[in-house]
């Protein structure tokens, strides 16, 4: 017969980060008290960080249909294409000031199309050109 594991020999699942964020979008919820920027919205800046740059991956990895995440986001006044253009417009802000990559692989890197769609996105986000930026 078999002795049982201790429960602290198992790993716990917070130690993986989204099952955590997850965890603490939930209590959030619950508890009623806003925190600024809304669980949802920092859990799909997450993803979208995590390379996860459209709305499919983003709901398959938070566990919901894009529909459902849609009409999230739309609570919180934000739509998915803004929360999504807005985090990479961060993400390359910071590329650019504290690396020394060509723009051309910035965008790469953010999955646009080409060098012109980041660079309009980029300058309607911050209102700088990404020359600009790194200046």
């Amino acid at each position: 017969m078999s002795s049982p594991k201790p429960i602290l020999s198992r790993p716990s699942l917070l130690y993986e980060p989204l099952v955590y964020e997850q965890l603490r979008f939930i209590a959030d919820l619950s508890s009623g008290e806003p925190t600024g920027t809304s669980p949802l919205r920092q859990l799909v800046e997450q993803a979208i960080c995590a390379g996860d740059h459209t709305i499919e991956r983003v709901a398959a990895t938070l566990q919901v249909t894009p529909r459902t995440l849609q009409r999230r986001l739309q609570k919180d006044g934000v739509t998915f294409r803004t929360v999504l253009n807005g985090t990479r417009a961060r993400l390359a802000e910071e590329l650019l000031i504290e690396t020394t990559l060509p723009v051309s692989e910035i965008a790469e890197r953010l999955q646009y199309s080409d060098d012109k769609a980041f660079r309009k996105v980029f300058k309607t986000m911050t209102g700088k050109t990404p020359t600009e930026t790194r200046a």
